[in-house]
């Protein structure tokens, strides 16, 4: 689901959106209507969120497992688990662990959000 799609699906709030480029430049979404400071537009569940951590209780069992050496993943600074998670999640399985409860074997597929992404194929 795109994050336009997913922006529209998910309005609790009387916000309204469009996708475009703005009169300062630059891509994105676009209020077409007056929103007031401060408020919240768009909240996105964490289960639904990409995202790295350094912390060694946070580290990716999956991920780890293609290196030699474990110490290369878990020293390697955040933007480089995350492009090693994506190009993983892209390429291998895009399905993630949801929300940590009891059961473990709740998982989200990010393949929609995957999808929404631009795309530079020069593999």
């Amino acid at each position: 689901m795109s994050t336009l799609c997913y922006f529209k699906s998910a309005r609790s709030r009387n916000i309204r959106v469009s996708s475009g480029s703005s009169i300062v430049g630059g891509l994105g979404l676009i209020s077409t209507n007056t929103i007031l400071p401060n408020s919240v537009i768009l909240q996105v569940p964490n289960h639904l969120t990409f995202t790295v951590s350094n912390s060694p209780l946070d580290i990716n069992p999956t991920i780890e497992s293609y290196f030699a050496n474990k110490k290369v993943y878990r020293d390697a600074p955040y933007w480089a688990k995350l492009g090693i998670d994506l190009c993983n999640c892209d390429k291998v399985s895009s399905l993630r662990p949801s929300i940590k409860t009891d059961d473990d074997s709740k998982e989200v597929d990010m393949r929609p959000w995957l999808n929404s992404l631009p795309r530079c194929d020069i593999y």
